[in-house]
């Protein structure tokens, strides 16, 4: 099989990630359960139920009172980059740069 043009371009870090596997639909819940469809609030796997932490509300808000809110964020943040490569996750020669 031939290596798609993804791959071939793709940080190694990205390329080691497992395909998302979505969790079952509220109709197999229904079945598997024998619970009423109208008894199931099914919730995506990117919502919670009691919504943002204080923390992520606090820097929501942080960022929206500040100037950079309407600007694209640095593609490669050092400071990122830095943590992820001190904690091993991915090795990557653009640690330290400003790409900004």
């Amino acid at each position: 099989m031939a290596e798609s043009v993804f791959v071939r371009h793709a940080n190694p870090c990205v390329t080691g990630v497992r395909a998302y596997v979505p969790g079952p639909t509220a109709s197999m819940i229904s079945t598997r359960y024998g619970i009423g469809l109208d008894s199931i609030i099914k919730l995506s796997s990117n919502e919670a139920p009691l919504g943002p932490s204080p923390a992520v509300r606090s820097a929501l808000h942080t960022i929206a009172e500040g100037d950079e809110l309407h600007r694209y964020p640095a593609p490669y943040p050092a400071e990122l980059v830095r943590a992820k490569a001190d904690h091993g996750t991915c090795r990557d020669h653009r640690q330290g740069e400003d790409r900004r």
